[in-house]
């Protein structure tokens, strides 16, 4: 498709950020210029690159890394080295920093490559539908990510869908990284329909696209739309926006209020894995904007009961069956046992479907705070502490003292200095034992690249002694 572009619209941009643009023509060049560069280098096709490079270079090296035959992924963070080499990656492109991994030959990429090149003689390589594309690594907030797989087939369902439901607004502007499941999709979408790519940076950054570069949908996490609605409020700018989507966390009724007074535009949730893609979404007309709503056409939404859950009536595993799900981890066989079972994702959310097939969610099983054989459900307290005391962001973990004995501890960020005993008390009033026994305020919290918090890197805290 970027050929067919280059053909038809080449002086058009295809893509726009902020340290580079480049038009559709010069796209094309960069990329097969690029992948003859990887050939000569032998790269054995079917091999992983991973690369480590700003926003704009990290698209073109990874259509270049398809183009010459083998599968690429966005340098991981958390992700154990060691892993690489068993799944699949032999190869990295470098050029933020020396950063290297053992077993894993470096590719240096010459400053002045391409830089002359104007025509090309070749043609777009042909890719088979279950040949791996590329790697995108699941979240990991409560452990070391996943590697997992797209294939063309997968990635062609997954950007077909976007393109009907949560991404159907063109020009569509993705505040999510490249390495997530979403900015990977939004790219391809964008690539495969001859739609400028739009690049996010900072928040004024992309505030200024929105305002001046004919955006008319967002995609966004409750954390990176935060992030532009307080840009927005503090620059007293409003946009108008056909609809904002939202993935990757829960929405506050404050900051949907908020975000629709600053956009313009309604705001819908929808409920997704990097495993399985969309699952559900909620709509404007839905009495419960803040719900992750109905089941995608072709969806399948299960719930797995445990028999030791002691969560509330009908509480249990999401399980979800989709038309564009992978159905393993690379080099990972124990965890694709236990999270895929017959045909299903297990998504490791908590959650109950209503009699009106609405999925309502109830925090993560890995999140459950286990207190001396009390368990624990950290969402409700969180919502209740941000809602009740206006607080930006609260969340709650299992810390241990130096003497091993455990506390439930909730960390908050607040723009003015909190009353934690006050807190303290008004939790307890609701929540009785399951209720934090320490309150502390800290500037921010540990995220991943969706902007949902780290919890295992949030406890940061010495629960106290005495």
């Amino acid at each position: 498709h970027i050929a067919k572009w280059a053909g038809q619209k080449p002086d058009i941009l295809a893509l726009r950020g902020p340290n580079l643009q480049l038009t559709w023509l010069e796209l094309n060049v960069q990329v097969h210029t690029l992948a003859a560069y990887f050939r000569d280098q032998r790269m054995t096709p079917g091999k992983g690159v991973v690369i480590n490079a700003t926003p704009e270079l990290a698209r073109i090296y990874a259509l270049a890394v398809l183009e010459a035959g083998l599968f690429s992924v966005v340098s991981p963070q958390l992700y154990a080295p060691e892993r690489l080499l068993d799944a699949g990656f032999r190869y990295s492109v470098n050029t933020l920093d020396d950063q290297t991994f053992e077993g894993v030959r470096a590719i240096p990429i010459p400053a002045t490559l391409g830089a002359n090149v104007s025509e090309l003689g070749n043609s777009p390589r042909a890719i088979a539908g279950q040949e791996i594309v590329r790697v995108v690594l699941s979240s990991g907030t409560t452990g070391s990510p996943k590697a997992v797989p797209f294939t063309l087939k997968v990635l062609g369902e997954r950007i077909r869908s976007a393109s009907i439901h949560n991404m159907r607004e063109a020009p569509l502007l993705n505040l999510l990284g490249f390495n997530t499941a979403s900015g990977n999709n939004a790219f391809f979408l964008d690539m495969y329909r001859g739609s400028t790519h739009f690049i996010p940076g900072s928040p004024i950054y992309n505030l200024g696209l929105i305002q001046n570069g004919g955006i008319r949908g967002i995609a966004c996490s409750p954390s990176s739309l935060e992030l532009l609605v307080r840009a927005a409020e503090k620059s007293s700018t409003k946009v108008r926006l056909e609809l904002a989507t939202s993935v990757g966390g829960f929405l506050s009724e404050k900051l949907l209020a908020r975000a629709k007074d600053c956009l313009g535009c309604d705001v819908v949730n929808i409920f997704a894995s990097t495993e399985a893609g969309i699952v559900t979404h909620s709509d404007k007309e839905s009495a419960d904007p803040l719900s992750p709503g109905h089941a995608y056409p072709g969806v399948d939404v299960k719930i797995f009961m445990a028999e030791d859950a002691e969560l509330g009536e009908g509480v249990g595993e999401v399980g979800v069956k989709t038309p564009y799900q992978v159905h393993e981890y690379l080099a990972d066989s124990e965890e694709t046992a236990s999270r895929f079972r017959d045909g299903y994702f297990l998504s490791g959310d908590l959650g109950h479907v209503d009699d009106d097939g609405l999925l309502h969610l109830a925090g993560r099983s890995d999140d459950i705070i286990n207190l001396h054989g009390q368990k624990i459900n950290p969402h409700l307290i969180e919502s209740e502490a941000i809602s009740r005391f206006g607080l930006s962001e609260a969340v709650s973990v299992l810390a241990t003292d130096q003497t091993g004995r455990q506390f439930h501890v909730m960390l908050v960020v607040a723009d003015q200095p909190i009353d934690p005993i006050g807190i303290k008390q008004a939790l307890y009033s609701v929540f009785r034992t399951s209720a934090p026994q320490l309150i502390t305020q800290c500037d921010s919290l540990p995220k991943n690249d969706m902007g949902k918090v780290m919890r295992r890197l949030a406890i940061k805290v010495n629960a106290p002694t005495n």
